[in-house]
């Protein structure tokens, strides 16, 4: 794919005909640091879910759309044994979730892809709803560690929804109503880009970068090679959320209705757009 109006180019590759994939989540993993990243989230202009603990040991806040949502997930400083794949993981992006149907229809698919994945898992955590304590629970497929050096990639079944897109956490101060995309930083991005259009044809935009174009793309200095760099939310109004990045003190670029915001700490940046 060529630049737009000098941008640097966004690969795609030719996706599996048939095969659509529709985003459910994309994970930010803060490790140990979930209570500064919360705040800095919520100065952000996020509304952010209680915060949860998994049946498998993380922790998590939902920043929830109205299709989607952004996910900080981490570990809790007390655990003995922590979940080892979100010990491992890098911090910052590393989780590109799609919605999953019939679990046997995916894994034939994914087989014939030549993908490999690891079991069904089912988990829970809690969630109070006006007072009264429920399970929210879930059923995922991981492809098998390593096929993505970007991070983790899999897929998630909601089996209680109602617990999850809930109208108070919809809401957000900055007026932020949708996942945009993610975008990678490629050492090798033609192979990068023809790998995840194996998957199938994602109505969420994967954009797949070299690392130099990526730093031009989100007007920073430098980001690091294969992994996921930037989240981009659509909003109804950059500007007021530029207005609440200003009072949180955090650098920040906004131009042409598009709001950048660089989280260094994470490798990462956010980008707001209309």
């Amino acid at each position: 794919m060529q630049p737009d109006n000098g941008a640097p180019a966004r690969r795609s590759g030719q996706a599996r005909a048939g095969f659509r994939l529709y985003p459910d989540h994309l994970v930010i993993n803060v490790k140990y640091a979930m209570a500064r990243y919360e705040q800095v989230f919520q100065e952000l202009g996020f509304t952010l879910t209680p915060r949860s603990v998994h049946s498998l040991g993380s922790v998590n806040r939902l920043a929830v759309f109205a299709e989607g949502y952004l996910e900080l997930i981490g570990l809790p400083p007390e655990a003995a044994n922590p979940r080892k794949d979100v010990l491992e993981s890098y911090t910052g992006i590393d989780g590109l979730v799609f919605s999953m149907g019939d679990s046997d229809t995916l894994q034939a698919r994914l087989s014939e892809q030549g993908f490999a994945f690891q079991a069904v898992q089912r988990f829970s955590r809690p969630v109070e709803i006006d007072g009264v304590q429920q399970l929210a629970e879930f059923e995922t497929v991981r492809l098998t560690p390593g096929q993505f050096r970007e991070g983790r990639v899999y897929f998630c079944r909601h089996l209680t929804p109602q617990l999850v897109w809930r109208e108070e956490w919809m809401r957000h101060p900055n007026t932020a109503r949708a996942l945009g995309g993610i975008s990678t930083a490629a050492s090798d991005p033609e192979t990068t880009a023809k790998r995840y259009a194996a998957l199938g044809e994602s109505t969420l935009p994967v954009s797949v970068y070299t690392v130099r174009e990526a730093a031009e793309r989100f007007g920073v200095s430098s980001l690091p090679p294969d992994r996921f760099v930037a989240v981009t939310v659509r909003c109804d109004d950059p500007g007021i959320a530029a207005g609440l990045v200003k009072q949180s003190g955090r650098a920040y670029t906004l131009r042409d209705d598009v709001l950048l915001v660089p989280l260094e700490e994470l490798d990462a940046v956010l980008e707001f757009t209309g």
